[in-house]
């Protein structure tokens, strides 16, 4: 950039989701991603033979989703909430977990406003936690 030239920042409402159970319907997706926020789209990607390449795509009505990679697999929705607290309206925060009970070491928060959403994303992003790097992002495919 040069001078006083701004960059657009264009923030999402789409959200990548990986490591998926093969037996993971688009349907099973959207239920658990409705505790985050309000769904209108998700999809499980599939292969020319139907079956699942084990990743998906989640669309939220509005952006103030966030997604977090990395945090500590001791931390709950309660320990996520509280972090993000420090620089954002956080609404809520919720930690993904598999079959088993244990934590998938990911999670969403919501925040008030596109704008706090931005704010956390540029404080949290690369931040060592409990010796994990966070990587926090919007998709930028939305």
């Amino acid at each position: 950039m040069e001078g006083n030239e701004m960059q657009e920042v264009k923030i999402g409402k789409r959200v990548f989701v990986g490591n998926l159970a093969w037996r993971t319907s688009w349907q099973d997706l959207k239920d658990k991603f409705r505790e985050c926020g309000n769904v209108v789209y998700a999809n499980v990607m599939r292969d020319d033979d139907d079956r699942s390449k084990g990743w998906g795509i989640v669309e939220f009505e509005t952006p103030d989703e966030l997604v977090v990679r990395g945090i500590p697999w001791s931390y709950t929705w309660k320990e996520l909430k509280d972090m993000f607290a420090e620089v954002a309206g956080v609404e809520r925060a919720d930690v993904v977990y598999g079959d088993d009970g244990r934590s998938r070491g990911y999670g969403t928060v919501r925040f008030s406003s596109p704008e706090e959403a931005q704010a956390a994303l540029q404080a949290f992003n690369g931040r060592d936690c409990e010796g994990r790097a966070l990587f926090v992002f919007f998709d930028k495919y939305a």
